[in-house]
Formats: C-alpha cells, structure tokens, sequence
C-alpha cells in the first residue's frame, strides 16, 4: 500500500473491509474484477459531469492522470495476493485531483470520489501485474480520454437532469470502452511474446517454468478482460436511476 492513504482512515472512521469475497476460479475473478473496474469508471464520470455543469472544472484546465492516491484494502504476502484498483489512475483537473476540487463545496462527495479512486478487489499477484501491464499499453489513458469527452459533452449541452447525464455518461463510456479493449489487446501481444521467447530459449530449467506458467496466467486474465469488458453491467450498476438522482440532488444542494 506503500503510502496511499486510504479514504475512510483519512477522516477517521475504521477502515473500510468492503465487499471483496472473490470467486475461485480465473474466470469469474476477472469477469468480477471487470464489472467493477466498468462500475468505478462509470460513477466517477457521473460526478465528473455534475461537477463540469456546476462550473466546479474551470475551463480549459487540462485533464491528466497520476498515480493512486488512495487504496481501501491490502493483499497479503502469505496468501500471495494483491489489492488491485478498480479504476486504472487518478483523474486530475488541472493539477489538483477530482475530490480536491470538491473537497471545499460538497465534502460527501468528495469523500464518495475519493473512495472510488481506493476502490480494490484483493486477487492473486497476477491480476494486478495484469491489470498494471494493460495500464502502461493504454488503460490509463482509456480512462483521460472519456473524462475528457464528458467535460467536452457536458459543457456544451450538459444540464443536470437523470436522462442527459446518462447519455453523456454513456457516450464517454464508450470511448473508454474502445480503448480498453485496444490496451488489453496490446497488453495481451506483449505477453504471447514473452511466452514464445520462453518457449523458443534453449534454457528450460525451474525458474523459466514458473515465469512461463506467470505469464500464461496473466495471458487468461487479459483474455478474459477483453471478452467482459463488452459487458454492461457494471454501467447500468453505476447509472441506476434512483442513484444518480441522489447524486444530482447532491449538487443542487452544493
């Protein structure tokens, strides 16, 4: 957890445990750990889109993104597991992060923000060597590039309304979406080159059989990112109805 402080500690409440019971098999923990990685996404451009149409985002600050802040749960080295993030990066306006700027205005919020960016689910070491891996191919800027269609959407047309904030929602969430998959499918390269190297080496002894099993795994896990990151479910999760009602009642009351 190095020093990424976690957002419940931070104003002192116990820290968070969450729901984070994975299934068994390789499958299922990446389908799991795609919907909410999709349902994260998804809720912090909900605030993000509120945030652009009550002018908390000043125009024309650029977006960018950073490392994580925050971090809700710990792996643990006897178990061989890792807390892996459900959103890639931190989203930052300008040079401040997205709960800064509404830290002042709507302090729940902030907190609420904050916590997505925390959001892990605790997986075996390789999801999270997989999910860094499709990270450095373009899953982080999968991320900038929809924050950035939604500030464009939401400030040309953006009103704070159920029905619009959805569809701009989802718009940008396609667009995080193809370039999901295009990073998972690089990602996804890297690694069958990285088996056929091992498989063509005239070197085959313990160590080189325990890396080749390391990157076969993490080549299902991509696999299997590619294949549920088409789902929706975790989009409709984050774009119930009666949640982002709350939500925009939230800021109308910011």
């Amino acid at each position: 957890m190095s020093n990424r402080k976690d957002p419940w500690k931070s104003i002192g409440r116990p820290g968070y445990e969450g729901i984070h019971r994975m299934p068994f098999d390789l499958e299922s923990r990446a389908a799991t750990h795609e919907q909410h990685r999709q349902r994260a996404v998804a809720k912090v451009l909900v605030d993000l889109y509120c945030m652009v149409v009550k002018d908390f985002v000043s125009p024309n600050l650029p977006i960018g993104i950073s490392g994580a802040a925050s971090q809700s749960l710990s792996g643990s080295v006897s178990s061989e597991t890792e807390a892996a993030h459900c959103i890639p990066r931190q989203l930052i306006i300008g040079t401040r992060r997205l709960q800064d700027l509404l830290q002042a205005r709507i302090p729940e919020r902030a907190l609420a923000v904050s916590a997505l960016f925390g959001e892990a689910d605790i997986l075996p070491q390789n999801f999270n060597k997989a999910d860094s891996r499709a990270e450095k191919c373009g899953l982080d800027e999968a991320l900038r590039f929809a924050a950035e269609s939604l500030v464009f959407d939401a400030r040309s047309a953006g009103s704070l309304e159920t029905e619009k904030l959805s569809m701009s929602v989802r718009t940008a969430f396609s667009v995080y979406r193809t370039r999901a998959t295009a990073a998972f499918r690089t990602a996804l390269l890297e690694l069958d080159e990285k088996v056929k190297k091992i498989e063509n080496s005239r070197v085959q002894h313990t160590l080189r059989t325990k890396e080749k099993d390391k990157w076969l795994q993490q080549q299902a896990i991509m696999r299997f990112y590619m294949q549920f990151v088409h789902g929706d479910d975790g989009l409709i999760l984050a774009l119930d109805p009666a949640i982002v009602s709350g939500i925009i009642i939230s800021y109308e009351q910011g």
